[in-house]
Parts: C-alpha cells; sequence; structure tokens
C-alpha cells in the first residue's frame, strides 16, 4: 500500500470510523459503491435509511470534511493535503477524484476502507441513531403532553 492510501485510510479511520459523522461515511460508501453522487440522492437515502434531512449548507461542509479542510493543526493539513477522495462536477454531482479510483481498484485499500466505512456506519445505527430516536421520542412526548394540557 502507497503512503497516500495509508494516509487516507488513517483519515477516514480516526475521523469518521466513531460513526458520529453519518453524512460523510454515507458519502464515502457512495463513491465506493456507485462512484459519485449528488444532494439529491444524499437526501433520498438519508431519509429513507436514517429518517434524516440534508441542508444545503450541511452538504457543503461535509464535502469539505472529505476534502480534509476542517483540518486545524499544521501537521494534519500536511499528512492529509493530498487524500483526493472526490471532486465536484459541473453537473453538481460529487465523484470520486481518479486517484481515489485507482486506489480502490486494489483490493487491499477498498477492503479495508470498506470496512472502516461499515463500523462507521454500524456504529453510528448502535450508538447514536438510537440516541436520536429517544430524545425524539421525548420530544413528541413532551409536545403531546402540552396539547392535552392546552386542550
Amino acid at each position: 500500500m502507497t503512503d497516500r492510501e495509508e494516509a487516507c485510510l488513517e483519515f477516514v479511520s480516526q475521523n469518521l470510523a466513531n460513526g458520529k459523522r453519518i453524512y460523510e461515511l454515507i458519502m464515502l460508501q457512495q463513491l465506493l459503491q456507485e462512484g459519485r453522487f449528488n444532494k439529491k440522492q444524499m437526501e433520498i437515502k438519508l431519509r429513507q435509511d436514517y429518517n434524516m434531512g440534508l441542508s444545503e449548507t450541511s452538504f457543503e461542509s461535509d464535502v469539505h470534511v472529505l476534502d480534509g479542510e476542517f483540518l486545524n493543526t499544521q501537521s494534519e493539513r500536511k499528512k492529509y493535503s493530498q487524500l483526493d477522495i472526490l471532486t465536484e462536477e459541473k453537473d453538481q454531482f460529487i465523484s470520486r477524484t481518479f486517484l481515489y479510483y485507482v486506489r480502490i481498484r486494489g483490493s487491499e485499500f477498498i477492503r479495508q476502507m470498506k470496512d472502516i466505512v461499515e463500523l462507521g456506519i454500524r456504529r453510528y445505527s448502535e450508538v447514536y441513531q438510537k440516541r436520536w430516536m429517544i430524545l425524539d421520542c421525548h420530544c413528541i412526548k413532551n409536545i403531546h403532553v402540552r396539547t392535552y394540557a392546552v386542550c
């Protein structure tokens, strides 16, 4: 495996595999499976699978995360400066870069990337999605009770 491939796997492992960033994990999954996606496809997938919406601001922010633009320290920026995961096309699609495509053709890199993405999605489903569902139910109960109190 090349240094760039190892850096890419490390970046995804350290920043996304904890499951807190489901949007970026779904984007990576789409790039692995389809090679490209757009905001509309992401909205549909998130609504169907996770009952979540996606604003334009959030979509743009998530793309920037995968570009490594949110990195704070100089050492992180230097280390992950050439992630080359995605590129924005003129037709409003986000696609994997040629370098990323070349990387995922390598069986070891793609196997590890899929494992990391699946782990992150599973963690989100087991930990964070349940937590949000409990909060949603709690909020719904409070609103429901208030409605009855007013009547």
